[in-house]
């Protein structure tokens, strides 16, 4: 769920075989302006490459029909940049001096939820949080002396290593030490009522072959999940963290997933650091996929964790992360190239810059946060495209204005406007950037555009190079080219909402809640059961808080250590599996409405004992006897 670097390397390594290398820096950008900003200017990479003119002029393509248009996949926008939010606040910045943490991580929405509360109690441990079902690290919670929340990195632990096959047997490949034949493995999976599946792999001394080859040629995957030094479960460390310095130790050194760990203690004092394992490559920087077999590039292990970067105590007064870069071009390793885009990130501390005397609550209502400054750019472009005199001339975008001019800055349910803006980015991203990658395309079937698109995408619509019209075939300018990508969105829309006219739209028509349990299209009536309700819902893929295209919060968290009993957690759905359990959704409606619930467990209302295997054989060997014994009375009694 959290690794999309594959996708991320098979585009780069299309575009640098197909674009010159100025147009894939353009398309391809290391940051951001919020980005840069949350970095203090300081961070010396590029945020605005120069538009490459005459090279994105040189390859642009006739571009194809609207419909077709909609269809292709090459321009991929939807979940692009949507993560998660952590952050915490040092002591000053709150009421009583306690330092607080918050964090929402947003997964995929499904039934049941990936967590499961927990409250654990042993020794002298008491730990509280979210825990992945059947794995025993509390992912996010605390101890009661240390909070912990994590955010995904977005970082580069994946390389797609291309393969030199031996042209005189298919079945060797090149090394550093020579040609090696492929290593093979067999899987066997089981199917109720069918023939057995089974499935053939490739082995090489860097990892198993792709079942996808790129640019017609084979790779291995080389990946920090498949190697044994970086998957461990050196997070249950955590609950024996008594600072935020021990648990930056702790966490250095674990292994698993790659997350951005966010911290706070109950003295006060809060951190960032990273947890998981980060590659240390030699010869290349990761982002294409390469050759390994002469031995000059590879990967010579990982990063030590003292090597591995830390912040304690900014002078802000807070810690943020979600899914930005967080690091300059100082950081001598690669920890990756294409990170989410800085606007959530930035929000978040414009706002926490301005709040003092936090509390619990005043985190939590920041989680739910649905003011959207990104869009304003593309309502402003809208806006001064569609002038009086183009509305004499099409009074059918009239109403297409006034759904510009009513937008409130937020993506909520109930939010009018921000559907057609919502969309006409998105029309735009297609319809400049499809003619300058058909040659991407033209090369590989599969290719498709992802990342910061706005960066670049902002460059080209803020200039407006007269050169750089994508379509000057059916239009003169960017003026009538920006009108038809209107009246494209407003086409769009009617088609998928006729009965609603454009400007009355509401978010909520467009962006709803929809949590499916994978057993309910199995038989009628099984939705209404399993699924949770199909209702409009609030936030964006650029709003704090993210909701859309099915990622969402996965649960919201709000805590400080030592003080759990005013700490806020909720989940969609429930605690339980079992859809005729009260449990089963009884969380829902709070999660949808953002109503905080408690952090901590209320009074037990069911036990379940688990016996250690040993003493339950006994158990059953005991009733074993006395069923036997009692079976034999009742037949001496006959």
């Amino acid at each position: 769920m959290l690794s999309g670097v594959e996708e991320e390397e098979r585009m780069r390594t299309v575009m640098e075989q197909t674009l010159p290398p100025e147009v894939v820096s353009f398309l391809v950008p290391e940051t951001d302006s919020y980005t840069e900003a949350l970095l203090d200017k300081k961070s010396h990479l590029s945020v605005h490459s120069p538009i490459p003119v005459q090279a994105l002029a040189a390859l642009r393509r006739r571009p194809v029909d609207q419909i077709q248009a909609r269809r292709t996949t090459m321009v991929r926008f939807g979940r692009s940049g949507l993560g998660s939010n952590g952050w915490a606040v040092r002591g000053a910045k709150t009421v009583d001096g306690r330092a607080v943490l918050a964090n929402d991580m947003h997964l995929d929405m499904a039934v049941p939820n990936i967590w499961y509360r927990v409250q654990l109690r042993y020794e002298q441990i008491e730990i509280t949080g979210v825990v992945v079902p059947g794995i025993p690290v509390v992912v996010a919670g605390t101890n009661g002396l240390v909070a912990w929340g994590v955010t995904n990195v977005e970082g580069d632990f994946l390389d797609l290593v291309r393969l030199e096959i031996n042209p005189v047997d298919s079945n060797e490949y090149k090394t550093p030490g020579g040609w090696k034949r492929f290593a093979s493995r067999r899987e066997i999976i089981k199917v109720k009522g069918a023939p057995d599946f089974v499935a053939e792999f490739k082995e090489t001394i860097w990892g198993p072959v792709s079942q996808h080859s790129l640019l017609e040629s084979p790779v291995a995957v080389r990946w920090t999940a498949l190697d044994p030094e970086a998957v461990d479960l050196g997070q249950l460390a955590m609950d024996r963290a008594r600072s935020v310095g021990e648990a930056i130790t702790v966490m250095n050194r674990a292994g698993g997933p790659a997350n951005n760990v966010i911290l706070a203690d109950s003295d006060g004092h809060i951190a960032w650091t990273y947890t998981g394992k980060i590659p240390m490559r030699r010869g290349f920087d990761g982002s294409v996929s390469v050759s390994w077999a002469d031995g000059r590039v590879g990967w010579t292990g990982y990063v030590s964790p003292d090597a591995i970067p830390k912040v304690f105590d900014p002078q802000s007064g807070f810690v943020v992360s979600a899914n930005q870069r967080m690091l300059d071009a100082s950081y001598p390793h690669v920890v990756g190239h294409s990170f989410a885009n800085g606007y959530r990130a930035f929000r978040i501390a414009q706002r926490l810059e301005t709040m003092t005397q936090i509390q619990e609550r005043d985190l939590f209502d920041l989680q739910l946060d649905s003011t959207s400054q990104f869009y304003e750019f593309y309502r402003l472009l809208a806006q001064e495209s569609l002038t009086d005199a183009v509305i004499r001339r099409q009074p059918s975008l009239a109403k297409a204005r006034h759904a510009f001019e009513v937008w409130n800055g937020k993506a909520d349910a109930d939010s009018r406007g921000f559907a057609l803006i919502h969309r006409f980015r998105q029309v735009l991203s297609r319809s400049v950037f499809v003619p300058y990658l058909s040659a991407c395309r033209e090369l590989d079937a599969q290719f498709s555009y992802d990342g910061d698109l706005d960066t670049p995408l902002r460059h080209l619509l803020t200039t407006k190079i007269p050169e750089l019209n994508p379509d000057p075939d059916h239009f003169s300018g960017w003026s009538e080219f920006l009108v038809n990508a209107v009246e494209q969105s407003v086409r769009e829309l009617e088609g998928e909402y006729p009965s609603v006219p454009v400007d009355e739209l509401r978010w909520g028509h467009l962006n709803r809640v929809r949590m499916e349990h994978p057993l309910a299209g199995i038989a009628p009536g099984l939705n209404y059961i399993l699924n949770m309700p199909d209702e409009p819902a609030s936030g964006c893929g650029q709003c704090i808080r993210v909701m859309q295209d099915g990622l969402g919060a996965s649960q919201r968290l709000v805590v400080s250590p030592g003080h759990q009993d005013k700490g806020i957690l909720h989940m969609p759905g429930g605690q339980s599996g079992h859809p005729f359990s009260p449990h089963y959704r009884d969380q829902q409606h709070h999660w949808s409405n953002g109503m905080p619930l408690p952090f901590l467990a209320g009074t037990p209302a069911h036990t379940l004992m688990l016996v250690p295997y040993s003493r339950a054989t006994q158990m059953v060997a005991e009733q074993k006897r006395i069923s036997g014994e009692h079976q034999l009375h009742q037949e001496e009694k006959r």
